[in-house]
């Protein structure tokens, strides 16, 4: 290798190695290890989060789930791409219940934190860290505290934090409490049961005026454990058991607009009744008669009308009925 050549080799190590220490600066905290905390309330006291970027706002809020019980989130959003790619529609608003991943995120931006405090906003020119006209904001409402106001910027590099100004103050905010906002969708409770369907004890079908109790086995073989019409029998009915597993599988496509109330009387329609091994109360799901190719439902968990994915509700529901026309 000639002198010119090991020089540029140089040169090229020195600028990765450099673009690299200041990717970890930007992400790293001050102070050592330790991260900034730049505001903190009970999780049980937050009231509302919005988060706006240009068309899109989500509207996180926890609502009351009734008497003993915890309350859960709904979030309202409008401006999200269509489903499939298709276009935006700034008007067009989406309300469902909120996920695990939600009830993550509020107590994630309860006790919201900085990898690195770049310092007062008017010493800063903030063009550089694009938070000059960003349309892109959080505010976080909680009970007896002053809410949090924060405009974001853009990401700093590494991806793992974003720039914000507080308070006057710009941090670099972790990054991971932000995401799930920007992808509203995400935080979609599909799920129609609270708890893994396959651990009930028993499960009833109604359709039809016909009824039909499956009754979990728990036997020592495969052969002997399953679900049956009777919970002395001694083996399983394959039928019943690839129905339970179905009924895991089957998830909610998206939430009702408007909550329309399930036709009633609607002699199509299948009534599933859930009850838990841990005598908790029964989780309850109805499962109305195709309009459309669509299938709309309720259950006690999705505490709202919702529509199942067809490819899933399909097959249960003619399952069903097959199993309460049974002998």
């Amino acid at each position: 290798m000639n002198r010119s050549s090991w020089i540029l080799s140089l040169l090229v190590v020195l600028a990765l190695g450099w673009a690299f220490a200041v990717s970890r600066s930007m992400d790293a905290p001050t102070g050592g290890d330790a991260l900034l905390t730049v505001w903190k309330v009970p999780a049980g006291d937050i009231s509302r989060i919005v988060y706006s970027a240009g068309q899109l706002q989500a509207v996180v809020q926890p609502l009351p789930s009734g008497t003993g019980r915890s309350p859960y989130l709904w979030i309202t959003a409008k401006g999200l791409p269509a489903p499939g790619g298709g276009k935006t529609q700034a008007d067009a608003a989406e309300a469902f219940k909120g996920n695990s991943l939600a009830a993550q995120a509020l107590t994630d931006l309860a006790h919201l934190q900085a990898t690195r405090s770049l310092g007062p906003a008017a010493k800063i020119k903030l063009a550089d860290y694009g938070l000059v006209g960003s349309t892109v904001s959080l505010t976080v409402e909680a009970k007896d505290a002053l809410p949090l106001k924060v405009d974001l910027g853009m990401q700093a590099l590494g991806g793992t934090s974003r720039y914000a100004i507080f308070n006057g103050v710009v941090y670099t905010l972790r990054q991971p409490q932000l995401a799930p906002l920007e992808t509203a969708r995400l935080l979609m409770d599909r799920d129609l049961f609270s708890f893994p369907v396959q651990r009930a004890e028993r499960i009833e079908l109604r359709s039809g005026g016909r009824q039909r109790t499956l009754y979990a086995l728990h036997g020592a073989s495969p052969v002997q454990a399953g679900w049956a019409s009777s919970a002395k029998a001694q083996a399983g009915d394959p039928a019943q058991l690839q129905w339970v597993i179905d009924l895991a599988r089957t998830k909610v496509q998206e939430y009702a607009a408007g909550d329309p109330a399930l036709p009633d009387p609607d002699p199509a329609a299948l009534d599933v009744k859930v009850f838990p091994t841990d005598n908790a109360p029964a989780a309850t799901l109805r499962l109305a008669g195709p309009q459309a190719g669509r299938y709309l439902a309720r259950s006690s968990h999705t505490t709202r009308s919702v529509y199942l994915v067809p490819e899933l509700a399909k097959p249960l529901l003619e399952q069903a009925r097959l199993l309460v026309a049974k002998p």
